[in-house]
């Protein structure tokens, strides 16, 4: 026993143990096969004392009360085996990364190894046990008890499914019965509403916050034996397909036509578990199922209407390809009609859903109607009107509790809908409650970010249709973002007072002026000059914040939308001090994972004021700005995104100040070119390359070399070339190089390029007229 503290310290955090503490036996005591013998052996033991005390039920607890035994039996071993689960698994998030860079305070890769293998007999542990429950509900013992906490979660050790891959074979008819989502308990079915709990105010924080372990978390705390049932079935049909099929179907087909709720229920819920792993084998039966599944969603059982919701959306996939064109302009499928049908039936079922008196079906039927409207995309425009209704009531009329559900829809259907919710229409729909919450809540509301976050994705879904809401949503966040930097500067300093400083509602703020910005386009330009002064004020305080990636990431990307939107000007005073910020972030030391959004909004921002400002503006910055992009791109193993804007911002920069560049080409030629070659075609690859056309034309024995061979993979890279002049210039660059090389030259060139570059060159006068 004394043991175990131990190991759970050295498994979390070995950083803590010099070189020569010896790690090894502490850790192999979870890696032992006696070790897992002996967990095992307890959790027998507990399950025979709960089969002799069955006769019991009426017994409160006492000292002979079986379930009191079983609770003294498993709790030594269970907490120490979550203690551990949670140690082991919080340490390998780190343990990859410091071993792969050879950081950290690892004696050797056998550590982690140790870990690693004291994670997999855990869990074989699990498996073993949690078979064994589902074998004894099957043979009848309905009222077996065991606490939430001790109903281990599949989610928890399915990552060792080679284990049940050996076993699936064997399991018996009974036991798939008894993985067949267990039956939903008798009670929690209440039809009438109800209110919010005291715990559900409790503060919640949102994205860039405390970051939230599995164990910890709500739903967590509230699984059980048929949530994780149901968790089994979804990653073992990943895992099995379309061959779990014949062992469940007529199992789940029975139960659909049992007159016991609970049987139907847990049936729907079943095929929702299976629906993407077994999509293949299913697919023949989804028009029986959605016509069975679409009533359900009137069912007069709540969690009849709630599993319908979630159990259509896993079908969502389907109905969209039976229903729509998969490209626009491309003929609609043969099943057209059919699935439009479906949709009607489908949306319709849910949005009444949506607008239901009990929490759990509303939860259900927004998460179903956010999966939906994300599938469908434009094409849900002949819904859009009842859907931005429905979920205009939904905010007016949710508690608390189900608010981040709707938040959430909202966001959706404004991100995924397109061109069809630019309107006026939409955003005085959905616009006014959400400000309302605003208004009533305040800016220390625990759900701020979440509604502010829902407010910026409308602001941007809607465009100009939120012009008239724009100033006042300006300029709260502008004093929001203000307010909390003031916050930030009182708790500096004075360390040890309880300052309400709160860096996630600074990211809000941030992104909510964004989002304006983004969304108005030049419209915005008349907000930012009225509130220059305070925008730029917040800018520069933001992108140097020491200590929140979060803030400076969202402020970078307020600088890059305030510059696109044509209002750069009135941010031009702070140029020096964000230009220094975004080189300083683009570091070595400052391009690690923690802070990567921070690297590309850097790039991204600087890239965009190079577009918005005249030469003369930014020609002082070049020499720091381009140093750090070209550092970026000679670095081995970059983020890929990482290495395309710093690709795209160096070319922008080039097509802006060439002569500042042009000296030293030769030198970021290569890398650049090689960053170049994987960017999409667009507006963004268009301009880059306007960059490196530049710096060719004022120096072009720059290429010349191994260079060449990279920048003719770029040119090759092309599918279309949609700027024509752009196009005659990359002809003209390629020509004049054949001439300056020389055939010789040239034929090694090709040589050294291979066949395939060599064709798409050859055939690049002609790239566009294949559209």
């Amino acid at each position: 026993a004394t043991l175990n503290p131990l190991l759970v310290q050295a498994a979390a955090e070995p950083h803590l143990w010099s070189p020569k503490f010896p790690l090894e036996p502490y850790q192999r005591i979870a890696t032992e096969t006696e070790s897992v013998r002996r967990v095992l052996g307890l959790m027998r033991a507990a399950l025979t004392a709960m089969a002799h005390g069955g006769d019991r039920r009426g017994t409160t607890e006492g000292s002979g009360d079986p379930r009191r035994m079983i609770r003294e039996l498993l709790s030594p071993t269970d907490g120490f085996v979550t203690d551990l689960r949670r140690a082991v698994k919080q340490r390998l998030g780190r343990a990859s990364h410091d071993l792969a860079e050879g950081e950290g305070h690892w004696e050797t890769k056998k550590a982690a190894a140790s870990i690693a293998r004291a994670q997999a007999s855990l869990h074989r542990a699990f498996i073993l046990h949690t078979l064994e429950i589902r074998v004894r509900y099957q043979a009848g013992e309905e009222d077996m008890f065991l606490p939430n906490h001790l109903m281990v979660p599949w989610h928890a050790f399915m990552s060792c499914t080679a284990v049940l891959a050996l076993n699936v074979e064997n399991l018996s008819q009974a036991s798939w019965e008894a993985l067949l989502a267990v039956k939903p308990p008798v009670g929690g079915d209440e039809e009438e509403d109800w209110e919010d709990e005291p715990e559900d105010d409790e503060p919640y924080s949102g994205g860039g916050g405390k970051y939230y372990d599995d164990d910890d978390d709500e739903e967590a705390a509230q699984w059980n034996l048929r949530k994780s049932s149901a968790n089994g079935l979804d990653v073992m049909s990943n895992l099995f397909g379309d061959e779990l099929l014949p062992m469940i179907l007529p199992v789940v087909e029975q139960r659909l036509r049992d007159a016991n709720w609970r049987l139907r229920e847990s049936a729907i819920l079943a095929l929702g578990a299976v629906a993407e792993g077994c999509s293949g084998g299913l697919a023949q039966y989804v028009p029986q199922l959605i016509e069975f599944l679409v009533p359900s969603l009137d069912d007069a059982r709540p969690m009849v209407r709630s599993i319908a919701c979630w159990t259509l959306s896993r079908f969502s996939r389907w109905v969209v390809q039976m229903t729509f064109a998969p490209h626009p302009g491309d003929p609609a499928p043969p099943t057209a009609e059919q699935g439009k049908g479906f949709v009607n039936n489908i949306l319709g079922g849910l949005l009444r859903r949506v607008v239901d008196h009990n929490k759990h079906v509303q939860a259900a039927a927004c998460g179903a109607l956010a999966t939906f409207t994300q599938e469908i995309g434009e094409d849900v425009a002949p819904w859009l009107g009842p859907t931005v209704q429905a979920l205009a009531q939904a905010i007016a009329t949710y508690q608390r509790k189900n608010m981040r559900s709707v938040y959430d829809a909202v966001a959706t259907l404004c991100e995924s809908a397109g061109e069809c919710v630019r309107t006026a229409d939409v955003a005085r729909a959905l616009l006014p409650p959400l400000l309302q919450k605003w208004e009533a809540g305040g800016d220390a509301q625990p759900d701020l970010y979440n509604l502010l976050e829902c407010v910026t994705s409308v602001v941007m879904g809607v465009g100009l249709g939120a012009q008239e809401y724009a100033a006042p949503m300006f300029a709260r966040a502008l004093q929001l973002a203000r307010h909390q930097l003031a916050l930030r500067e009182q708790a500096k300093a004075n360390p040890d007072s309880d300052v309400p400083y709160e860096p996630d509602r600074v990211v809000a703020a941030l992104d909510l002026l964004s989002g304006v910005a983004d969304g108005m386009g030049a419209a915005c330009e008349a907000l930012i000059a009225a509130n220059a002064p305070a925008l730029r004020e917040v800018m520069v305080a933001c992108v140097s914040d020491p200590y929140s990636p979060g803030i400076r990431r969202s402020a970078f990307a307020l600088v890059g939308d305030a510059a696109k939107s044509g209002a750069g000007a009135h941010v031009a005073a702070s140029l020096p001090q964000i230009f220094e910020c975004a080189a300083a972030n683009l570091q070595p030391k400052m391009v690690q994972a923690y802070n990567m959004s921070v690297c590309n909004n850097a790039c991204w921002s600087a890239g965009e004021i190079a577009l918005a400002f005249p030469p003369e503006t930014v020609a002082p910055y070049v020499p720091a700005l381009c140093g750090a992009f070209v550092q970026v791109l000679n670095m081995t193993m970059i983020n890929r995104s990482l290495g395309e804007n710093a690709a795209i911002a160096l070319g922008r920069f080039a097509a802006r100040c060439p002569e500042q560049l042009a000296s030293g080409f030769g030198e970021l030629c290569g890398p650049w070119c090689g960053a170049l070659r994987r960017l999409r075609d667009g507006q963004e690859k268009e301009q880059a390359f306007a960059g490196l056309v530049r710096l060719v034309q004022l120096n072009p024995q720059g290429a010349v070399g191994d260079q060449m061979v990279s920048m003719m993979n770029a040119i090759a890279s092309w599918q279309f070339v949609r700027d024509q002049t752009l196009h005659a210039n990359l002809l003209q660059l390629m020509q004049g190089y054949e001439q300056m090389l020389g055939a010789e030259q040239w034929a090694q060139l090709a040589n050294a390029l291979g066949p395939a570059v060599q064709r798409k060159l050859g055939n690049f006068a002609n790239i566009n007229q294949k559209r």
